[in-house]
This record gives C-alpha cells, structure tokens and sequence, in this order.
C-alpha cells in the first residue's frame, strides 16, 4: 500500500506530519540501530518496516471494529507468521481498552484526512470522537515498543490542521499504545498545554 497523499486548495502536494518530524534529527536512524542492537542501519530498518506492516495490520482491524463491521480473518498476504501474531496481539490490546474507554464514546470518526492549508501539511487521524460527557477528543493508535515525544507533536499537528479545518476545538489528545507482544496497553491523556508545546516543536521541525 502507498504512502497518502495530501493536496492543498490550490491543487499542490504537502508533506506528511511524519515527514517534518523525521527531519527533526537526521542521525536518528543511526543511534536507534545502535541502541537497539541490531547491528547495521539496514538491518534495523528492516526489522522496523516488518513491525510497522503489523502496525498497518492491526490498524486495519481496529477501524472494522469501531465501523462495526471487523473481519479478523483478513490478513495482509504479504504478513509472515510473526507478523500476524503481533498484529493480533496487538488487537487483543485494543479489545481490552475499548471496555474500558468505548463506553465513554458518543460518536467516533476513524481515519479523518486532515489539511492544513495555513501550515502546509496533511495527516490522517485514527479517530475523532464526541464523549457523552461534551468533549471532543483526538485519538492516534500506537503499536510500537514505547511513547515517544515526537507522537505529541504529531498529535498536536492533527489538532491544529483539525480546527483549522472544521473550526471545532479538540480539548484533548489521547495517545494509546497497543503493545505487540503481550496483550496490553497504555492510555495516556494529553492535555491542551502540552498539545501547545507538541505544536511549538512541530513548527520548529
């Protein structure tokens, strides 16, 4: 599958969220592949790509779900063994959140293009929700090892791009990580200040 594109008013193509924050630190990719000991740069790139084609996977899953119409048994052919393993863990990870959190939904909106002519960027947010409570909520799925800070910034970009585009406001972000390898998951809230300080990072990328 092909990487989004996104067009402005006038017709011309704009960067991906993900694109500006991945210049942020060009030496990046190095001192991960460090870190995580995988040896050359190649190689943890590799690894990374299989972990994020099972990311794309569960994805896929969680959206049926909240559309209401899941197919569990459809899988990405080009996904080896352990791939669809993590991408079903994962998804068991969401189906634990969502009795906790699915009850606090009034209406959800999966996978919402974003454009912001203002800025000069595009994104897709994984959900927009209205709570029974009055708020209106951004949420972005998470299927890696940890939350990292450039994940705000994203989030912060999507409520920028969102309420210049819809002219509501977002009163919080939520950042949920669906671990791979175990079933679990972290829900963390952010709020409208450190939205304001993602954003402030975001227009410096």
């Amino acid at each position: 599958m092909g990487k989004k594109e996104y067009i402005n008013k006038n017709g011309e193509a704009i960067p991906r969220t993900t694109e500006i924050l991945g210049h942020w630190q060009p030496g990046l990719d190095s001192l991960l592949c460090w870190a995580a000991g995988h040896g050359s740069r190649e190689d943890f790139l590799r690894n990374r790509y299989r972990a994020a084609r099972s990311g794309t996977q569960a994805h896929t899953w969680i959206q049926q779900t909240i559309e209401g119409s899941p197919r569990l048994s459809d899988f990405d052919q080009r996904l080896d063994l352990e791939q669809r393993q993590w991408a079903a863990t994962s998804y068991e990870g969401f189906k634990e959140w969502s009795t906790t959190h699915f009850p606090l939904i009034r209406q959800a909106r999966c996978e919402v293009q974003l454009i912001s002519d203002a800025h000069g960027f595009g994104g897709t947010a994984d959900l927009i929700a209205d709570l029974h409570d009055g708020r209106l909520i951004l949420a972005d799925w998470k299927t890696s090892k940890s939350l990292s800070s450039s994940y705000i910034a994203q989030l912060a970009a999507y409520r920028e791009a969102y309420q210049e585009q819809f002219q509501r406001q977002i009163d919080e972000a939520w950042l949920v990580r669906f671990c791979k390898t175990e079933g679990a998951y972290e829900h963390r809230v952010i709020s409208r200040s450190e939205l304001d300080r993602g954003w402030a990072f975001f227009t410096a990328c």
